[in-house]
């Protein structure tokens, strides 16, 4: 089976740079703050290989889109495929306690 590509959106690697300096200066948790970052990605690489597998969102303007949603620890990768190019896009990249909602809108 070939594998989609998986691309991040500029909003997705700020997520990720935000998620990592509040639990590396925040928290002073440098090292918990890499080690997680680098559980996201891993789980980021793997919707390569099977990017229906997570459900669709229920948040409608986002349902129409066909967008889905994996979780991964307390936080929630959006991302949408794009079947013509093979292809992940990774949208966003957000902890799952906030308003998504709010966030997304």
């Amino acid at each position: 089976m070939e594998s989609y590509q998986v691309l991040y959106s500029d909003e997705a690697l700020d997520d990720l740079r935000e998620i990592y300096s509040y639990i590396a200066f925040v928290l002073k948790e440098p090292l918990v703050a890499t080690r997680l970052i680098q559980r996201i990605r891993k789980e980021i690489q793997t919707l390569g290989l099977f990017p229906d597998k997570y459900h669709v969102v229920t948040i409608e303007t986002m349902r129409l889109l066909g967008m889905r949603q994996k979780t991964v620890g307390n936080f929630v990768i959006f991302y949408l495929t794009d079947y013509n190019n093979r292809a992940v896009n990774i949208v966003r990249v957000l902890y799952g306690r906030r308003n998504l909602n709010e966030i997304i809108k």
